[in-house]
């Protein structure tokens, strides 16, 4: 993630008017995050680990877990924003340009995506082997799933993110997938501006594809696809602007009530009363969240959410990759440390820790990796060549714009 510019320049591309400015992206990309971590330190509470089994009523919680409250720790619809993101923003890239050259894109992609997974492993192994990690009955069931032994087998496959994510650090399932999509980046980009040209057809296969996966517990079939649905509005932005431009002059109103339905219907699969199997829940709420996410996205790309771009949100989306990647080691080791009672203490204690664990650890490793992935796309390329700008971009998103 990179630090703010002041007045970069406008830039046009083949498919998409780009914003002067991302910071509103930015803005998103450290709610988000920031919904990601509270997630996490809920989950240290038995009663609420525990909504949504077979069987549990969610107890004196229900409304902090059955309601559109949940936004504030919808933590797999926050991932689904990142995803929506990172297949926006890195798409923007690349329209930039009239032939990018991905033999500078990859090694410098690939090496901005792993220093910091490799340094965040290492970070969640010296916690791991300082807090004893043993967890009695009275512990969440999220908190029972990170007893378990670190090995090296373990260290490494979390840390080259080719299988599973062990619980050493359980975030970074997320960025498998990631680097499976920016491995694929030409041929998403390829089908969105070749293959099927209507956007809204796309768009609508792509959701399909998201929910049969989510039907079938295929998990590159459900997440996979997300990210199609931010390659298609970065191609499609023209046609976005106009949409949202025609609805602003004709209703004041029209573009923060969209924002706000879309906020509401992202928690909808928890809050919508929907009798029957699980799966026609998933069939009649899976379409409504990936939608309201793109929608969040959208409105953040192009109504320009001033607020996104305060300056306290504004910092929070510079270290969200670094606060993603190093906050679930600190909440389960504070929860360790405190007495089962205490669990409503994880909060107030591991989330200051870990904003200020995130600001050191962007200074000290995402910064760094930066400036090292930058230097390797300019090899690539050869002395005084351009940069690829889309390669900078972290698990979620970044900047377009310098």
């Amino acid at each position: 993630m990179a630090p703010l510019a002041a007045a970069p320049p406008s830039h046009r591309t083949a498919g998409a008017a780009t914003p002067r400015r991302l910071s509103s992206l930015d803005g998103l990309r450290g709610v988000a995050a920031v919904v990601v971590v509270l997630h996490h330190v809920l989950l240290v509470v038995p009663v609420l680990a525990s909504a949504g089994a077979p069987g549990h009523d969610d107890g004196p919680f229900r409304w902090l877990v059955n309601s559109p409250l949940h936004l504030f720790w919808a933590g797999e619809e926050a991932v689904v924003v990142f995803f929506v993101l990172s297949g926006c923003v890195l798409t923007l890239a690349v329209l930039r340009v009239s032939s990018t050259p991905w033999r500078a894109y990859y090694p410098s992609r690939l090496l901005r995506l792993y220093l910091p997974v490799v340094a965040s492993v290492g970070f969640a192994l010296v916690l791991a082997l300082t807090v004893p990690r043993s967890a009695p009955d009275q512990r969440s069931r999220w908190m029972n799933i990170h007893d378990d032994e670190v090995s090296v087998v373990s260290v490494l496959r979390t840390a080259t993110l080719l299988g599973n994510a062990d619980n050493l650090n359980s975030v970074l399932w997320t960025l498998r997938w990631e680097v499976v999509f920016s491995l694929a980046l030409p041929l998403y980009v390829w089908i969105a501006r070749r293959v099927v040209r209507s956007g809204l057809v796309l768009a609508a296969l792509a959701i399909a594809a998201s929910v049969a996966g989510s039907l079938s517990a295929s998990t590159p079939v459900k997440y996979l696809p997300i990210f199609m649905l931010g390659v298609v509005l970065a191609v499609h932005l023209r046609e976005v602007q106009s949409v949202f431009d025609r609805l602003r002059r004709r209703w004041s109103w029209a573009l923060p009530g969209l924002g706000a339905l879309s906020l509401l219907l992202v928690t909808i699969g928890w809050w919508w009363p929907w009798p029957g199997p699980t799966g026609n829940l998933v069939l009649a709420t899976r379409p409504v969240v990936l939608v309201a996410c793109t929608l969040i996205v959208a409105l953040a790309l192009v109504a320009r959410w001033s607020w996104l771009e305060s300056p306290v949100v504004a910092w929070l989306g510079r270290i969200s990759f670094s606060l993603y990647l190093v906050h679930e080691p600190i909440v389960v080791s504070v929860a360790y440390l405190l007495p089962t009672q205490s669990v409503w203490l994880v909060g107030p204690i591991a989330v200051p820790l870990a904003v200020a664990a995130a600001a050191v650890f962007y200074r000290f490793v995402e910064s760094p990796s930066h400036r090292a992935a930058r230097a390797v796309a300019r090899w690539c390329r050869g002395s005084g060549a351009q940069t690829v700008r889309a390669a900078e971009g972290p698990v979620t998103a970044d900047r377009v714009e310098r």
